[in-house]
């Protein structure tokens, strides 16, 4: 993480992505819900002993939505794990409220994004720094919110 603070010092640079990664993030959850995987649930199909019933359709974004916390419950601590799955599925609530009320979600998720990513560029540009993620895809997905939640509320100065 402090790999990540270096490439945001400037104060206008932090603002923006404080503002932008949750866009960016919400949005992303909006794409991935738009992928799925089905299975199956007629009566002749079983998953080991059980005959599956009920869901037949798993969206990526619940995927990632659960299985996104668990990086920072294994690389942080217990306290950074649970901060971050509330922002997450805050993020994730939102994301699936803003679907159900807006026909165009997608048009709109992808001019969000794009607007997110060019804002975050120009705060780089007033900061005179590049951004993280030519450094660090790892750092783009992971630190970046963590950094952003971190930023406005500075629940640890551990990270």
């Amino acid at each position: 993480m402090s790999t990540y603070k270096t490439f945001h010092q400037n104060t206008i640079n932090k603002m923006l992505h404080v503002f932008c990664i949750p866009i960016i993030m919400v949005t992303t959850l909006n794409f991935f819900s738009y992928l799925n995987i089905r299975l199956s649930n007629n009566k002749g199909n079983k998953l080991g002993s059980k005959i599956i019933h009920g869901f037949d359709e798993y969206n990526f974004d619940k995927i990632i939505a659960l299985l996104f916390p668990v990086y920072y419950f294994i690389n942080y601590s217990l306290e950074i794990g649970i901060y971050m799955s509330i922002f997450i599925l805050f993020l994730y609530n939102f994301a699936k409220i803003w679907r159900n009320n807006d026909i165009q979600w997608l048009k709109h998720s992808i001019v969000y994004f794009m607007a997110a990513w060019v804002i975050q560029f120009i705060g780089h540009a007033i900061e005179g720094n590049r951004p993280a993620f030519l450094t660090s895809v790892k750092m783009t997905i992971f630190e970046a919110p963590l950094y952003t939640l971190n930023y406005m509320v500075s629940f640890s100065n551990d990270i």
